[in-house]
This record gives C-alpha cells, sequence and structure tokens, in this order.
C-alpha cells in the first residue's frame, strides 16, 4: 500500500518527503517483516542518504501486530541510540 503510485510519487514517499521539508530529521517507518526488501529498495532507490534526515526501519514480527508494540519497538531504539 505505502508504494501505491500518487502524483508521480507514493504514498510513502510523499509523507517522507513531507516530513524533511518541515524539519523532521529522524524518520522511522514501521513495517512488516514481509515488506523489508521492498521497503528498503524503495528507500535506497528514491532517498539519498545525506545530512537531513535518517530514515529508520522498524520491522514488526507476525506476532507482533499490535501498534503498541510496533511503538515500544519505535521508542527502544530510540532509547538504544541516545
Amino acid at each position: 500500500m505505502a508504494c501505491i503510485p500518487i502524483a508521480n510519487s507514493t504514498v510513502l514517499g510523499l509523507q517522507i518527503k513531507y516530513l524533511e521539508t518541515n524539519g523532521i530529521i529522524n524518520i522511522y517507518v514501521i513495517i512488516h517483516q514481509d515488506s523489508v526488501t521492498k521497503t528498503r529498495n524503495f528507500i535506497l532507490q528514491h532517498f539519498e542518504p545525506d545530512a537531513r534526515s535518517n530514515i529508520f526501519l522498524v520491522v514488526v514480527k507476525e506476532e507482533e501486530t499490535e501498534s503498541t508494540n510496533a511503538l515500544k519497538m519505535m521508542c527502544d531504539l530510540q532509547n538504544a541510540q541516545a
């Protein structure tokens, strides 16, 4: 769904560009484990690493489908980087 084309981009691409434009430098993309390769390839093809932002993939396993678990994983990742 994130790679659905809209206005010569994708839903995910538009959201990342919007966040970057508004000064968000750490962007977390929460994805299911089945989408890792496709999402990683999309980000590598459309967003060059630079000093403007960091894009992190937070992978949710099959048994962790609830949003609260994904948010907990994101907080743990952020705390580990601090």
